[in-house]
């Protein structure tokens, strides 16, 4: 603590004054540093409340993105499922068909082999038939 000064009535009144003036001024300077941290700090949790206000609309927003993707990404493999199955149902009843006309033709063919047998059968009979005339 400072030393005042003393007169024949107690402290000198100027140097009192002057301290007096002083304790106060560095008061009010206190009263206004702090005034102005608390609105900076009022302002920074505004701020903060802002950013945890977008962190969380940001945080929703990608989690409804993920969802649809999801979605889509399930469709997708439906649709694919779904094309597949065509595509082999469609290769199975072109495989049958190419089977019946393979079964057909072989039929046909021992058909013909056996008419052309008999035709040269018959040839040959008749070659025969001449020959002994």
């Amino acid at each position: 603590m400072e030393h005042f000064s003393s007169d024949g009535l107690g402290y000198n009144k100027s140097e009192v004054n002057e301290f007096v003036d002083y304790v106060i001024k560095k008061t009010e300077e206190n009263i206004y540093t702090i005034k102005s941290q608390l609105d900076e700090i009022k302002r920074l949790q505004e701020e903060l409340d802002r950013y945890k206000s977008l962190e969380c609309a940001l945080l929703k927003a990608n989690e409804d993105k993920k969802n649809l993707a999801e979605k889509e990404a399930e469709l997708i493999v439906s649709e694919a499922k779904d094309n597949a199955n065509r595509i082999i149902n469609d290769a199975l009843l072109k495989a049958q068909k190419v089977q019946i006309e393979k079964e057909t033709f072989e039929n046909n063919l021992k058909i013909i082999k056996k008419k052309v047998r008999n035709n040269l059968l018959e040839q040959l009979n008749k070659i025969e038939e001449i020959e002994t005339l």
